[in-house]
């Protein structure tokens, strides 16, 4: 069942792709919600046996996301903005689910807070630079890129206690918050012209979810190997 999942995922991922390449719309908007609906059950099957906090958290991300690419297939501003809240709604999971995994090590906020501060300039630099092309939007964009640039500084810190698979994590938090800057400057500043933006936005967007869940379930297995009395203090403290 994981194996005909997966292959079903990687088919519409593809499928998605291509379409979106070509700009097939039928096919794009025919894959596109299943995407996600695929790697939700796949990431439930390889961490189902293991299911602590952080998993959860991870898991309800995904189903966000995926309510957020239904309503984002309406062309419409209610819409997008009811996507846009189920994908704030899918970044505040993730960005939980980072901060409730515990490790002896801390994190590298606790010791180096002042490490959000660049990201605090980017997030100004972004929102100025949106500006005049959000208009009314301007208040839900500004919260949402907030949560996303939140999102990321919890995937640093996250690495910062796990190691390399942290790094690989975080590569996707990175690629997710791509592919959203990529979806503000192309609905936003219609003017600058951006190489097939469907394509790119896509292939971000399904390569940082794919990343962040493969992540989450390899850390979901090293934390099945600790010993559940380490592990239930870890998740505790």
């Amino acid at each position: 069942m994981r194996l005909l999942i997966f292959v079903s995922y990687l088919i519409a991922v593809l499928l998605n792709l291509w379409a979106s390449y070509t700009q097939n719309h039928f096919i794009e908007s025919a894959t596109k919600p299943i995407l996600m609906s695929f790697l939700s059950v796949y990431f439930w099957q390889q961490t189902k046996p293991r299911l602590f906090a952080f998993e959860w958290w991870i898991l309800f991300g995904l189903i966000c996301s995926m309510c957020g690419d239904i309503w984002f297939m309406r062309n419409d501003d209610n819409a997008f903005l009811y996507g846009l809240f189920s994908f704030l709604l899918m970044h505040a999971c993730y960005l939980v689910g980072f901060l409730v995994y515990k490790s002896p090590t801390g994190g590298i906020l606790r010791g180096h807070p002042f490490i959000i501060l660049p990201f605090l300039i980017i997030w100004s630099c972004i929102n100025y630079f949106l500006r005049h092309g959000v208009q009314s939007m301007q208040i839900p964009v500004g919260i949402y890129s907030a949560f996303i640039t939140a999102m990321v500084v919890g995937a640093i810190n996250l690495r910062s206690k796990i190691g390399t698979v942290g790094s690989f994590l975080l590569g996707g938090a990175l690629l997710f918050a791509v592919s959203d800057i990529f979806i503000a400057l192309h609905k936003f500043n219609p003017d600058i012209n951006i190489w097939h933006p469907s394509f790119i936005i896509m292939f971000a967007y399904i390569a940082g979810q794919w990343i962040i869940s493969l992540s989450s379930i390899q850390i979901s297995q090293d934390l099945s190997k600790i010993p559940k009395s380490v592990s239930a203090v870890w998740l505790n403290q």
